[in-house]
């Protein structure tokens, strides 16, 4: 895969917009682009310009090796259901050089609509429209919780029952929100759990945030997890990505497709569950 290429506004303008980069046109100039005036309006621009080299440079210049293609599970003319990679987010945004939106756009030759989200560096089964009235039918099948959606996690600790169901509000502040993520122990192995989470809402890092609630904090997770047995399986085990994947997705009838995928452990999992001394199912 090539290296992505930066996109910061210092960059962006002395190097892609005015075309210093040898096999990419100048940007500035083109039809379909303006630079913004005024300082106040500083993180706006930036914002736009990323956007801009986005949308004219992958459409126009798509072959360049930046990107692999995402592992299909099944595609008509309405719908993809991905499985997406670690490590790379769903949607671009400022700072953001790669995008499964924009991976997608490429592969398939068309505009893409993810209809939920998994965080960067969580790994699995994602739905995808490739239309806005397909769009707006699986967002609303998401928001009624007619899709189930389960995660499988490597946790450090093992969760107080074999069963549960964990309502932390997740959020800061006022911004605190109602959470549910219910939860089943599928094995336990010398302090260490592999948990099947189901979410009954979708907050932000919610899984993440309710396994740590209980003493069961993802592995590799560097925001709430055991920073120090992260350092210890990283030196020991070269553990270094999140543990934590969307396994299984199941829709209500009516979409024409199947009602149900899964997918095995995606790879750096399946090598921490076996280095740790599990045997998944």
């Amino acid at each position: 895969m090539g290296k992505p290429i930066p996109l910061s506004s210092t960059f962006f303008f002395q190097n892609i917009a005015f075309g210093k980069i040898d096999g990419i046109p100048p940007l500035v100039g083109h039809k379909n682009f303006r630079r913004k005036s005024g300082t106040r309006a500083e993180q706006k621009e930036k914002k736009y310009r990323e956007t801009q080299y986005r949308k004219i440079f992958f459409r126009d210049h798509c072959t360049l090796p930046l990107m692999k293609d995402v592992p299909v599970l099944y595609e008509d003319t309405d719908i993809l259901v991905i499985n997406k990679p670690c490590g790379i987010p769903v949607q671009g945004g400022a700072g953001i050089s790669v995008c499964i939106t924009d991976i997608l756009a490429r592969q398939t030759g068309s505009p893409v609509f993810p209809v939920h989200r998994l965080d960067r560096d969580t790994a699995g089964i994602l739905l995808v429209a490739r239309n806005a009235a397909m769009a707006s039918r699986l967002t609303r099948a998401v928001g009624s919780k007619d899709v189930i959606k389960r995660y499988t996690a490597i946790c450090a600790g093992k969760p107080p029952r074999v069963e549960g169901c964990i309502t932390l509000p997740v959020g800061k502040g006022r911004d605190r929100k109602p959470a549910e993520t219910t939860y089943r122990l599928l094995e336990a192995v010398d302090g260490y759990s592999l948990l099947q989470a189901e979410l009954g809402t979708g907050r932000t890092h919610q899984i993440r945030i309710h396994f740590a609630s209980v003493d069961c904090p993802i592995l590799a997770d560097d925001k709430y997890g055991d920073f120090p047995l992260n350092r210890r399986v990283r030196r020991d085990h070269d553990i270094r990505k999140l543990q934590l994947a969307a396994t299984e997705i199941v829709l209500p009838p009516g979409f024409g497709i199947p009602e149900r995928f899964s997918i095995p452990l995606p790879p750096h999992m399946a090598d921490c569950a076996a280095v740790l001394g599990f045997q998944p199912r």
